[in-house]
């Protein structure tokens, strides 16, 4: 059977999917990305990729602009459809897929029932069906264009699960938000992780080798993922044991929040960094990394706080439990459904410092008890999110849209 795969971005919740499927043997897999994200190493993976031009781009940069208004949004997604559209109906006439998967969420799969062949079943990835993440920090509040994006998100988002023979999200919290209309064809099911050990080699890192190190990390550093909670808790341990050391992971961007507008043009890392009263220099500062160093920073710490406040998954917390790091994490979103509290990690009110400064300082003096933590956590995430598993339960799926 032959799958397309299509996303904006590489790599994706897809990419190493596509991979363990091609691998496994049962399916010839393909994806399909923009072209402004093609790379070699697209082509050098496994997984054979086509690319889409979008029809044209929009001329401001989401970097120096994070706002996107409604009207920007909607033209964003339909500007990747029109794309998708045009590269799809050039593939279909030379492969015939039996499924195609698609990132509702970028526009990969609007419309598209209408070109596809009647025998080929589509398959809508959803993550939150609007701005969920965006409504998580009461600090920062829509204002009306942010309702209004709101609006045209779940237009997009929602009307492409309507047309789809099924739809896959990654958690039962972000299956919580669609309409009960739409259950029925709903699946939940999370992406496929590395259970891979790396070294934990400080000194090959350029990490300091002496003291326990605590890092958060993300794509970014934003009020989402809660990284100015993160720096509270640390000035509070700092100031309890001097010899605790700190590294931060992320680009200095917003993606998910909504802070940007209240923030008059800082950054939400400088944001945070003021708040609290602390020097950047108290920190260990990694933009993004390569995947295999990501995990290598990842084996030399000897706790995570990660005090996610909302949205459907997050690939850094299930990298700390395929890594067994010691975490305190949220007890917010979707991170109850696949972390036991005080037993796989501490889960928090992400809100409260306190709690969160208690339960690192106790797994910090307890090192037998987080190596526990961390121990039952990579179990955990050995059972249920392995890839080689999690290839097996999407191919059932697959299946199931087909039939």
């Amino acid at each position: 059977m032959k799958l397309l795969f299509i996303h904006q971005g590489f790599p994706s919740q897809f990419t190493r999917l596509g991979v363990e499927l091609n691998r496994q043997g049962d399916f010839e897999c393909y994806a399909l990305v923009s072209n402004q994200c093609m790379t070699e190493a697209a082509q050098r993976i496994g997984l054979p990729h086509f690319s889409f031009e979008p029809d044209s781009r929009l001329q401001r940069d989401k970097e120096l602009q994070p706002d996107y208004s409604p009207l920007e949004v909607f033209e964003r997604i339909m500007r990747n459809a029109h794309g998708i559209h045009v590269a799809v109906e050039k593939l279909c006439a030379t492969h015939h897929f039996d499924a195609v998967i698609g990132h509702a969420g970028f526009g990969a799969t609007a419309g598209l029932r209408r070109i596809l062949h009647p025998t080929t079943a589509l398959v809508a990835y959803g993550e939150l069906p609007g701005v969920e993440a965006r409504e998580s920090r009461p600090e920062f509040p829509l204002a009306r264009d942010g309702h209004l994006e709101k609006f045209v998100l779940q237009s997009v988002v929602l009307t492409s699960v309507l047309e789809a023979d099924l739809a896959i999200v990654p958690s039962q919290h972000s299956r919580s938000f669609y309409p009960p209309e739409l259950q029925p064809k709903i699946r939940t099911q999370i992406e496929g992780f590395s259970l891979k050990e790396y070294p934990a080699d400080r000194a090959a890192l350029g990490l300091p080798a002496e003291g326990q190190l605590v890092g958060f990390f993300g794509q970014t550093l934003e009020s989402t993922r809660g990284f100015d909670i993160f720096v509270q808790v640390a000035r509070r341990l700092k100031e309890k044991d001097s010899s605790v050391k700190f590294l931060v992971i992320g680009r200095e961007a917003t993606q998910h929040g909504n802070e940007g507008q209240y923030l008059n043009g800082e950054s939400f890392k400088r944001f945070a960094l003021r708040e609290a009263g602390v020097r950047e220099d108290m920190f260990i500062w990694r933009d993004v990394l390569p995947y295999t160093q990501f995990r290598k920073h990842l084996a030399c710490l000897d706790l995570a706080i990660l005090p996610y406040f909302g949205g459907a998954a997050n690939w850094s917390f299930f990298e700390a439990m395929c890594s067994g790091v010691p975490m305190v994490t949220s007890n917010r979103a979707f991170i109850p459904e696949y972390a036991e509290d005080q037993r796989e990690a501490f889960l928090c009110d992400p809100s409260d410092v306190d709690m969160q400064v208690r339960r690192s300082v106790e797994l910090l003096q307890d090192t037998a008890k987080a190596k526990a933590f961390g121990a039952a956590a990579r179990a955990r995430a050995r059972k249920e999110f392995d890839i080689a598993a999690v290839a097996g339960k999407y191919a059932e799926l697959i299946h199931e849209a087909i039939r």
